[in-house]
């Protein structure tokens, strides 16, 4: 009978019924009885994070396994099919964001592994559900007038030390950011919880790696840079559907910043290495030359979203990295003229990201301003100045 109604009572109001459900349910979990119930675990999955709390002890290590692996792959498959539909509804689609995120922290790196050994095409469906999520409003794309959400005049924050620091120390939070034209997130709300759903499962994925030796996070980050690869001429599609992979990429690879405190068995280490390596590779694409012709060059408003994406993609990654951005010749010189360059873009909306990426840089990197950045990585904008001149055909 109490398994009749513990899916009625999770959306009790009391909270002290909510901790009696979310109680009932670990105890059931444990009965060999109960293991199987569907209603069980999805109550499970609901008030996974009840009062900020994970799960009760013992309740995440390998507790997806035999009988219950199927009713997860069945749950999983079922909550992506219709997390998009449900993005009318703020508290449907919230819901089934919520479970889909407590359904990879209760399964771990061994469901990961699951997933990635046995479910290949369940978890290629799903990395493209969460794309989907952020894609972009074709109309919305068009608009030059759409307001930066960080501040209301970017412009204003270069004039001025004491208001240049200021916005730095805020800038040094706001990335990944909810974009402007989103086609199915409207609200903070929307988006907060697919990005918290990405954030779990990038996590989760460079764990699965490093523990289990499996190259899931590799897979994952991969489908998505992938859009960039495309051959053949770069339509609308081919640079809204790119955008869109992009600021997944960036909540994916946020997530993986608590790697550092939380390694298991000492994977710490190989984290960081996976992840240093992940975002090299990741910046030597967005700041390729051929890429921002195409994206620049093509007379296309369409892509700026794409541009914006990948330029605030720099500024996550000096976020995710911290001090360590600025240490390697593969990090922040790889990415200085790029966002300089963009800076004085005649486009404003690149023109905000590029400045907003800055700022955070500077922030997480530990410079004051803009001016300390430059001056201790002169020698590197140097160096591709004078590369320039000695090709003045391909930079007039």
């Amino acid at each position: 009978m109490l398994q009749l109604f513990l899916p009625t009572l999770c959306g009790h109001t009391s909270h002290s019924v909510l901790v009696c459900v979310k109680q009932c349910a670990c105890q059931l979990m444990h009965n060999a009885s109960f293991e199987e119930s569907r209603s069980v675990f999805e109550c499970l999955l609901a008030l996974h994070d009840l009062d900020g709390e994970d799960l009760v002890d013992g309740m995440r290590v390998n507790r997806i396994h035999g009988p219950l692996r199927g009713l997860a792959d069945e749950l999983l498959s079922e909550y992506s099919n219709r997390l998009l539909s449900s993005v009318k509804s703020t508290a449907t689609f919230t819901l089934l964001a919520k479970r889909l995120k407590a359904l990879f922290h209760f399964g771990g790196c061994s469901y990961m592994e699951h997933l990635f050994i046995d479910k290949p095409v369940m978890l290629s469906r799903l990395l493209e559900t969460l794309r989907q999520c952020f894609s972009f409003n074709v109309l919305k794309s068009l608009d030059s007038t759409a307001a930066m959400i960080w501040v209301k005049n970017p412009a204003s924050t270069s004039k001025g030390s004491g208001r240049w620091m200021s916005t730095t120390g805020e800038c040094a939070v706001l990335l990944p950011r909810m974009q402007p034209g989103l086609a199915f997130l409207h609200s903070p709300d929307h988006y907060n919880a697919v990005a918290s759903l990405c954030r779990t499962f990038g996590r989760i994925c460079l764990e699965t790696q490093c523990v289990k030796g499996v190259r899931v996070f590799d897979f994952a980050t991969r489908a998505y840079t992938e859009y960039l690869l495309c051959e053949g001429p770069k339509d609308d599609i081919w640079c809204l559907k790119a955008a869109s992979a992009c600021v997944a990429l960036n909540e994916v690879i946020f997530g993986c910043k608590t790697n550092e405190q939380k390694g298991e068995d000492g994977s710490s280490e190989m984290a960081n290495r996976y992840l240093g390596r992940a975002i090299a590779s990741f910046i030597e694409e967005y700041a390729s030359e051929n890429l921002w012709e195409k994206v620049l060059n093509e007379a296309n408003p369409k892509m700026v979203p794409l541009g914006c994406a990948m330029l605030e993609a720099f500024g996550v990654f000096s976020r995710v990295l911290g001090a360590k951005f600025k240490d390697g010749h593969e990090f922040l010189p790889a990415v200085l003229y790029c966002l300089l360059d963009k800076l004085e873009d005649a486009n404003c909306k690149l023109q905000e990201a590029a400045e907003l990426s800055l700022m955070a840089i500077c922030a997480n990197c530990g410079y004051s301003c803009l001016a300390d950045l430059l001056l201790e990585n002169s020698d590197f904008l140097i160096d591709v100045l004078v590369r320039h001149l000695h090709h003045l055909q391909l930079y007039p």
